[in-house]
């Protein structure tokens, strides 16, 4: 505790006017850096900024409250330091740790300042709690702008787009983002206002189809970037939802243990309900379409793999006809195509998500161990072979090929990464 009492040779100031030098130990010290000097500068969480002596353990300076919502982040550059808090308003001082003047304040959407970077003495780049990097520049000519956007909350839907280097990515902070692969950059994000879980793109029109984390979904339109119909279903949350090759179906899959199908009409804008699929004792976790668009197979979290006639919500339980049955996608993770893809000890969570690449028999896989697996498909024996990949730090929830099978996206949980990976001849 005596190492936060100032000294009689510490230079106090207060932000209150007042000459009262007593000092409450904060609860963290949150950022940390050094002068030319060699002193060591911290900001903690009462908003305490202090300068300690380079030879012994004590203050050189000390003001108290500089900034009410506590220090985040501290850089140096020259005989100038700048400071942000959880407001988002970056100051710089000068070397006597004076205000120079020269301020700017982030929006509230931009979320508050974590990191900061000199370039020059007039241009920053930030670093917010949202995710997201920001040029911005303190000179004669103040402006910020956006260089990197993402998401702040764990992503759990992932979609093709609606061109061949696209795709959708929608998370719990209730953002829904479409990216461009080829220029590794986000297009736009729109917030929703509601924790999203799910996303499918149409086919053939300008159209998305979004699950939310409640019994609703909605259709999103691409091009003007707003919501065009809203349905309520069931009584728990949207777990998946897919459209249907020939787009004349969307079949949405509810944690309340039934896939609820709906014939589209109207160019995508109108939505009948055909029928419920009501016989998994577990909510559903992944579904497929057939490539005729009239079949649904589809996984439940009790491992159960379902078959179902789209037009009559009927199930299938002839296996002649099952097994003629062609899949427009893989991503049930439970099937006979994919067996090898499940090692012995892992229980039915531990893999989240899978796709296949058609045009190169490729089947990848994510798990709860932050880790992308690539297998040869069909993957249907035990203890297949396969190539191991590491990026993520937290687990891997979702995975898609792009349009042209290029390249493969994968999304994060904890960590809210969008990653992507090349596809290279080996």
């Amino acid at each position: 505790m005596a190492l936060f009492e100032p000294t009689a040779s510490t230079k106090v100031l207060n932000s209150d006017g007042t000459k009262n030098s007593k000092l409450e130990r904060p609860k963290f010290v949150l950022c940390m850096s050094f002068n030319s000097r060699g002193e060591l500068i911290t900001g903690d969480s009462d908003g305490n900024l202090i300068v300690w002596s380079s030879k012994e353990p004590r203050m050189v300076f000390l003001h108290k409250k500089l900034n009410d919502t506590g220090i985040f982040t501290i850089n140096v550059n020259d005989d100038c330091l700048i400071y942000a808090g959880k407001s988002g308003k970056i100051v710089e001082l000068d070397s006597t740790y004076q205000s120079t003047g020269r301020s700017f304040e982030l929006g509230e959407n931009c979320g508050g300042c974590r990191c900061i970077l000199y370039l020059n003495n007039n241009m920053l780049i930030v670093g917010t709690k949202k995710n997201s990097l920001y040029q911005v520049n303190l000179g004669e000519f103040n402006f910020f702008k956006c260089l990197i956007s993402s998401h702040c909350d764990e992503i759990w839907g992932l979609s093709q787009g609606n061109n061949p280097s696209s795709f959708l990515t929608c998370a719990n902070d209730g953002l829904l983002s479409l990216w461009d692969s080829m220029s590794f950059s986000q297009v736009w994000s729109v917030g929703l206002q509601e924790k999203l879980h799910c996303v499918d793109s149409h086919p053939s029109l300008d159209l998305a189809a979004v699950g939310l984390c409640k019994p609703k979904w909605i259709i999103f339109d691409l091009i003007v970037k707003k919501t065009v119909f809203v349905q309520s279903e069931g009584s728990e949350q949207i777990e998946v939802i897919k459209y249907s090759p020939n787009g004349c179906y969307l079949a949405a899959g509810s944690r309340d243990n039934s896939i609820y199908v709906y014939r589209v009409s109207d160019n995508g804008l109108k939505y009948s309900r055909i029928g419920k699929c009501s016989a998994h004792s577990s909510f559903l976790t992944h579904l497929d379409w057939s490539n005729n668009s009239e079949y649904i197979m589809s996984n439940s979290g009790d491992y159960e793999i379902l078959f179902w006639r789209a037009d009559t919500c009927r199930q299938v339980l002839d296996v002649s006809v099952i097994r003629d049955i062609t899949w427009a996608s893989r991503t049930c993770v439970l099937s006979m195509e994919t067996l090898g893809i499940w090692d012995n000890g892992l229980d039915g969570t531990d893999i989240n998500a899978c796709c296949e690449a058609k045009n190169t028999d490729l089947l990848v896989s994510v798990d709860d161990f932050g880790k992308v697996n690539l297998f040869k498909y069909p993957c249907a024996s035990l203890k297949a072979d396969r190539k191991v990949f590491a990026g993520h730090s937290s687990h891997v929830t979702n995975c898609r090929f792009i349009s042209n099978e290029t390249r493969l996206i994968t999304t994060g949980g904890n960590d809210m990464g969008v990653f992507q990976w090349e596809i290279l001849n080996d």
